[in-house]
């Protein structure tokens, strides 16, 4: 697409051609600071609580540093730059809330070879790792 600078990978990306403009403007991508929009719900590794977990477009969300501990991958954050690497590969979709940074659970904890399962009646995202299945 012309006019829009930085790597594009559409098959992760469900916007507009005005959003994609923003995101891959010369800009530096700094994570936008989430507003009260998410419902709140809570997370459970491995059936004990382990925080919260917010839900944005139907999508659940939890904390970056708790899921990446759980599941044993390396995690680098840039203060200044406002970037996770998670096993030495840029996240591109990092949420910022309260000064917790926020990723999808599912597309995450799958890769990593972990069970995740989601309680909709009381809004609890559980993830289960391979050694406790």
């Amino acid at each position: 697409m012309a006019g829009i600078a930085g790597p594009v990978d559409l098959n992760e990306f469900d916007g507009a051609a005005d959003e994609l403009r923003m995101r891959f403007s010369k800009k530096p991508s700094v994570p936008k600071a989430e507003t009260a929009t998410a419902k709140d719900g809570s997370f459970q590794i491995n059936e004990e609580d382990a925080g919260k977990a917010l839900l944005f477009d139907g999508k659940t969300y939890v904390p970056l540093r708790t899921l990446a501990n759980a599941l044993g991958i390396p995690l680098r954050w840039d203060n200044a730059k406002k970037v996770a690497n998670l096993n030495n590969r840029k996240l591109q979709s990092v949420k910022l809330v309260e000064g917790i940074a926020y990723v999808q659970l599912r597309p995450i904890a799958e890769s990593y070879g972990a069970e995740i399962s989601w309680d909709a009646k009381n809004r609890i995202a559980g993830l289960k790792t391979k050694g406790d299945k």
